[in-house]
């Protein structure tokens, strides 16, 4: 596929995320706001330990089959419907057998995690594994044609089956219960709404030729998947045991929070640039030039959204969740830096090689990345405001291995990505020092913070526009913004 015919399709698509996110961002709020005061941290801490465990299961059902199917290039429809069928067949099969395993081993490893009692709780969720199997394939296919429509309808299930489902029954219990029972809720009617879009539907057919090239083409990103999950959920099956579940709801609920702010920005830019990426294994010009285009967009809004956050997150923590939530705030503000860091430095290098079949590398960043994070914790055990600084401090190691590896893989060097991003740091610096005076002229007012939020934004564009590379991309997407406005308002009058 051309880089002209991506880049057309990505043009169509793009429209969809970026409305689901600011829709995200109307509402998800406000029920955030109203769970977390109807529930206490504790129980968040709870229903974080049966989402690892779920989590961990997931990674084997999903086997690396996704990766296949998005980035493996087929040489027509009739071989990419064949390989679907058989994929469909393989990875329902094994989200079965992953099931039953999980709902006669629940209980045991509760009990290891030291949380006993919560095997049902973790049996029940576990029934998203088999339902969630039935349109995965379909959507795997979806990112990989850009369709990200099905994105946009997903969303809006989460959305309003979330308030729905989780305030009334939260009332009812105050238990993890509404909360496992909204999440199988949601993938039920996501899947519902999946299969009945795609074109494609799924058919038994076990083709061991083909499971045998899946297998070898995915082993590495089953790899990838563990590594990842033990990044991400080793730290939260540590809290658990040696601090309990009130210190854990705080732990999680603070990261949480920063990566739900920054998803604003992250969840539409993210979910394109893999499959696209994909496509440009063999031109690596534009392989150069996406990445950067990538850094330098997402850069240009996450950078002071993470340092805001930061900044203001003793305010962010009371509107969002309340007082009762008020020992998270540290971790809340140092994980908004860490993610907006993360997110331009390492996340689009590691995607990147993993669009270059490099599967290898990411595995190692993350093998390297754990011990710093469990010494982070073990060694500041006594201490939660200590242990959210050192944790948060000990993910940044990821940047320069994942800034070493893109050069010594790709021949992409840090300064070219410190370049394409570095007048988003001099802007956010500029405000975040105005931010400190700011906020501290009336800090007991809601609406001065709100105002002095708005301050802040307003100085950081005034100073990046500038910069003659951000003015030009600002001046693209008005012109392209008002060329869309036109051809919508043509075809409306027609």
């Amino acid at each position: 596929m051309s880089d002209n015919k991506n880049a057309q399709k990505l043009s169509g698509a793009i429209k969809w995320p970026i409305i689901s996110e600011i829709l995200a961002k109307m509402i998800a709020p406000i029920t955030q706001m109203v769970i977390a005061r109807i529930l206490a941290p504790e129980v968040f801490g709870m229903f974080a330990t049966v989402t690892v465990i779920k989590s961990f299961v997931d990674i084997f059902a999903d086997a690396g089959f996704s990766t296949y199917m998005v980035q493996h290039e087929f040489a027509n429809e009739e071989e990419r419907t064949h390989a679907s069928n058989a994929t469909f067949t393989v990875s329902f099969l094994l989200s079965l057998l992953l099931y039953i395993t999980l709902a006669v081993l629940a209980e045991p490893v509760c009990v290891l995690m030291g949380n006993p009692g919560m095997g049902l709780a973790v049996a029940v969720l576990g029934l998203t594994l088999p339902v969630g199997a039935v349109s995965a394939v379909q959507s795997w296919l979806c990112t990989r044609d850009f369709d990200f429509k099905a994105y946009f309808i997903i969303r809006m299930i989460t959305l309003v089956m979330t308030p729905a489902v989780t305030i009334p029954l939260a009332l009812l219990t105050a238990s993890y219960w509404p909360l496992i029972i909204n999440t199988l809720a949601i993938q039920i009617a996501a899947s519902i709404a999946i299969y009945r879009r795609s074109a494609w539907k799924p058919k038994f057919l076990f083709d061991i030729k083909l499971f045998k090239e899946v297998t070898r083409f995915s082993a590495l990103s089953l790899a990838e998947r563990i590594s990842g999950w033990l990044f991400g959920s080793a730290e939260t099956m540590i809290v658990s045991v040696i601090m309990g579940d009130y210190l854990l709801g705080l732990y999680r609920t603070g990261q949480n929070l920063s990566n739900q702010i920054l998803s604003i920005v992250l969840s539409p830019v993210s979910m394109m640039f893999f499959p696209m990426i994909s496509r440009l294994q063999t031109e690596k010009d534009a392989f150069r030039e996406t990445l950067l285009t990538f850094q330098r967009a997402t850069a240009m809004l996450v950078i002071p959204m993470g340092f805001g956050v930061y900044l203001y997150r003793d305010f962010v923590l009371r509107v969002f969740l309340g007082w009762e939530w008020f020992g998270a705030s540290d971790m809340l503000g140092y994980s908004a830096i860490v993610a907006a860091l993360s997110s331009v430095f390492f996340s689009y290098g590691i995607t990147a090689l993993r669009g270059q079949g490099k599967l290898h590398l990411p595995i190692i960043a993350g093998w390297l990345n754990i011990p710093f994070t469990i010494a982070a914790i073990l060694l500041n055990t006594g201490d939660f405001a200590a242990m959210s600084f050192w944790v948060s401090a000990a993910r940044l190691e990821i940047i320069p291995v994942a800034l070493i590896m893109l050069y010594k893989a790709e021949g992409i060097g840090p300064l070219p990505q410190i370049r394409a991003t570095l007048p988003a740091f001099i802007s956010c610096g500029v405000m975040y020092a105005a931010g400190t005076r700011l906020r501290l002229v009336n800090p007991i007012s809601d609406k001065w913070q709100f105002v002095s939020i708005a301050i802040c934004a307003v100085i950081y564009f005034a100073v990046l526009m500038l910069f003659p590379s951000y003015r030009a991309q600002a001046r693209e997407l008005i012109i392209t913004v008002k060329s869309k406005l036109k051809s919508k308002f043509k075809g409306e009058k027609t």
